[in-house]
């Protein structure tokens, strides 16, 4: 038997021999603060999941399991229209072509537009990291079948948006450092993606980080210059540098 209090969150899980988990919290599920307080936990989960394996650590398949296991838990009913396990490996019937696969990454990121387009940000994040899950689902399958390079341009593709809806979601929660983090796995394979330049700088720009934020800026800019949001971020990051006694070459 066990006892662990979560960093942040006024939460503790339990556990025993029986191999379930109780969570525990101030609320009661009556209360509305109960899901919203489940949810947040289980963004933390899943988030540090798959930072976890899109950097391929090496770990035992036992702690990855239990964090999926937790993370299912946390789910359950999060959407009952979403048929689609929160993890391919989840799925009853795998995917048979890459048609099927895409099809489905596509289907999540449009819920995930629709959560964005209804200011519900947490909601359409998880949609978005689901999404990017499902793509790596995608490359797979691209890789046994014939057209590889075809196919695997276009998982880029998948992955890439699903990475900037991410980075689009985190900017509008104040989670600057994620967005941040998102828009490099993008430049680090496409360094002239406008929307991750622009996204980067924008989040550089919310961390006061003003010249990290102006060379993302006008790299974007000299990429885009008819777009008049970029062109206004630039300006408004080079004021307070000159503000602050700075310079700028």
């Amino acid at each position: 038997n066990g006892c662990m209090p979560h960093p942040s969150l006024p939460v503790v899980a339990s556990y025993g021999i029986d191999g379930d988990l109780k969570i525990w919290c101030p609320d009661t599920p009556e209360n509305p603060r109960f899901p919203s307080m489940l949810h947040r936990l289980g963004d933390v989960l899943e988030a540090s999941l798959d930072q976890w394996v899109s950097n391929s650590i090496e770990m035992r398949v036992t702690p990855e399991e239990e964090h999926r296991r937790i993370v299912r838990f946390l789910r359950e009913n999060d959407d009952p229209d979403d048929q689609v396990p929160d993890y391919p490996s989840d799925m009853l019937e795998k995917f048979q072509t890459w048609e099927d696969a895409a099809a489905t990454v596509g289907e999540l990121k449009e819920k995930g537009n629709v959560l964005f387009t209804a200011q519900l940000f947490p909601a359409a994040l998880r949609k978005y990291r689901k999404a990017s899950r499902y793509a790596e689902e995608v490359k797979k399958i691209s890789s046994k079948e014939s057209q590889r390079k075809e196919k695997a341009d276009a998982h880029l593709k998948l992955r890439r948006a699903c990475l900037l809806n991410q980075a689009a979601c985190e900017l509008q929660m104040g989670d600057f450092a994620e967005a941040v983090a998102h828009c490099d796995r993008v430049l680090h394979e496409h360094p002239s993606d406008v929307k991750a330049l622009f996204r980067r700088g924008s989040a550089h720009f919310a961390l006061g980080e003003y010249y990290l934020a102006i060379s993302d800026l006008k790299r974007a800019y000299s990429l885009e210059k008819s777009d008049p949001l970029i062109r206004r971020k630039l300006l408004e990051a080079k004021e307070l540098v000159m503000k602050s006694g700075g310079t700028i070459i």
